[in-house]
């Protein structure tokens, strides 16, 4: 039996791998995932709530999975992004063998993935605003098989575009100081300094804490890193990511 303080979602999302190696949607993921931490903790002192609703500038929105011990809590956000698989490959399901090739389809929209994450680690900042002292930790989850996400987005004429604020790349420094385009499509709105926004996007997103350069890793039993980009391949979207980042 382990409480939330001794909660680590890296072992969690191991054995997760070992029998799931991909996902039919997010919804799929959170069941799954909500399912293996409840077997991971063993402990029925510790609630586990999928879609925990909270109040997001007096709209609903909701925390994927939202763990709670007494008084102390713990929130989780999940993003789940595809592409089609296109060489003809098997991935486990429950230990099944199943083939991908019909059954994942290109999601795409990046700028709006990348837009969402960084939005899901605002939420949970805010969270930790309301009720800093039962605030354990907090994770922000992204898996994926599309590789692009990885890679510093550029536009075909070698240019940074609009969402580039927002990019979650490799090495990617959230809370570091934006950048404003010569166009002018990104910038900074209302006087503080650390509300994002772009020009598709109307409501800005707010980023109260400094993070590490984001590291990716391989969704494998290993979690090992990705050290480099120039070590991904092109192996028809047949291997998927995973960016966690834990918001204190």
């Amino acid at each position: 039996m382990k409480s939330l303080e001794e909660f680590d979602i890296k072992i969690i999302l191991k054995e997760l791998h070992k029998n799931y190696e991909f996902f039919y949607s997010e919804a799929d993921l959170q069941f799954k995932l909500a399912w293996k931490i409840k077997e991971y903790l063993n402990n029925s002192n510790i609630e586990i709530i999928l879609e925990y609703p909270n109040d997001d500038k007096n709209k609903r929105s909701h925390t994927d999975i939202f763990l709670v011990e007494g008084e102390k809590f713990l929130p989780i956000e999940l993003k789940y992004k595809t592409k089609e698989i296109k060489n003809i490959e098997s991935l486990k399901y429950n230990g099944i063998e199943k083939s991908l090739i019909n059954n994942l389809k290109n999601q795409g929209a990046k700028n709006n993935g990348c837009y969402g994450y960084v939005k899901d680690i605002s939420r949970i900042e805010k969270l930790s605003d309301n009720d800093c002292q039962n605030f354990i930790k907090g994770y922000a989850i992204f898996i994926t098989n599309d590789k692009s996400y990885i890679k510093e987005p550029r536009c075909s004429n070698g240019e940074k575009p609009e969402y580039i604020n927002f990019s979650i790349h490799q090495g990617r420094e959230l809370g570091k100081k934006a950048e404003e385009l010569e166009n002018k499509k990104i910038v900074w709105k209302n006087k503080p300094k650390n509300i994002l926004t772009y020009a598709d996007k109307e409501n800005g997103v707010c980023i109260k804490n400094k993070y590490e350069p984001f590291k990716w890793r391989y969704y494998d039993e290993s979690l090992k890193e990705i050290l480099s980009v120039n070590e991904i391949k092109d192996d028809g979207n047949s291997t998927f990511y995973l960016l966690i980042t834990e918001i204190k």
